[in-house]
């Protein structure tokens, strides 16, 4: 589906109240699939370019789960990836989307 996504962390940490994130609004085509991984299976949403669905994509949430859900659109929750690729971890994101 063809989104608007406003991230609710920075860095694991929750943004205050009405402040917005650093990268601000993304727009773009929010999927959602099943990973498999050495730990199992995993829920990722991705949001990617509305207009190419072939490239990688611009954000990945692992692990994803249903927070809310709002008469405008949806709230997730789970883990993005931060850190080079060496040294990569894991910290908790949110993503309100509005459709």
């Amino acid at each position: 589906m063809r989104a608007t996504v406003s991230l609710t962390h920075v860095d694991g940490y929750l943004l205050e109240p009405h402040r917005t994130h650093p990268r601000g609004e993304l727009r773009g085509q929010v999927l959602t699939y099943v990973r498999n991984t050495k730990r199992g299976v995993v829920m990722v949403a991705s949001l990617r370019d509305p207009n190419d669905h072939v490239s990688a994509a611009l954000l990945e949430l692992l692990d994803v789960r249903l927070f809310s859900i709002f008469p405008h659109g949806i709230h997730l929750r789970g883990f993005e990836a931060s850190g080079d690729a060496k040294a990569k971890h894991y910290v908790i994101q949110g993503w309100v989307i509005a459709v």
